[in-house]
């Protein structure tokens, strides 16, 4: 039997079967942990805001805990200014494991890694104002063919009504 080399989580977590024990910053989830993914998140943020001139801002900022988890911020506007968490606030840190008596988003669920590769290879699709446009297109779809549908004589199947009435 070998040894085996002691196994550190980002931050210089020393990981036991029994959990994490605290060396360098902090517990992962900590009040401390956070301060750092947010001061991480802060840098890409300038990384972000010293790209050359012409070149447009990306739509998503990842910010990774190696071994723990992805925060997935956004901005559509592709201003590089705000970036907000995404897709909502309650499922933008995907964690690469389940965690103690939290239902939270996964590597292991297929949705997740779905979304995951559309970030990278079609990140504009995943824009909500996207999204509703496409919906309204729909919907207005919808409502004029069911317009027609009550225009339509009744002796052709419609609902023969006047379009004054139908508006």
């Amino acid at each position: 039997m070998g040894t085996q080399e002691p196994d550190f989580g980002l931050f210089g977590h020393l990981l036991t079967p029994t959990g994490p024990v605290k060396k360098g910053i902090g517990l992962r989830d900590s009040a401390k942990w956070h301060e750092k993914m947010a001061a991480a998140r802060s840098q890409a943020q300038r990384y972000v805001n010293s790209l050359p001139s012409g070149h447009r801002p990306p739509p998503f900022v990842l910010v990774v805990d190696i071994g723990h988890c992805i925060e997935l911020w956004s901005n559509f506007a592709r201003d590089g200014k705000a970036y907000t968490q995404f897709p909502s606030r309650e499922r933008f840190r995907i964690y690469h494991e389940p965690q103690r008596g939290r239902a939270v988003p996964t590597l292991a669920d297929p949705e997740v890694r779905k979304l995951l590769a559309t970030v990278w290879t079609e990140p504009e699709s995943l824009d909500p104002a996207r999204y509703a446009a496409r919906v309204s297109r729909e919907a207005a779809e919808v409502l004029a063919d069911l317009a027609k549908l009550l225009e339509m004589p009744a002796d052709k199947g419609g609902g023969g009504h006047s379009p004054e009435a139908v508006a």
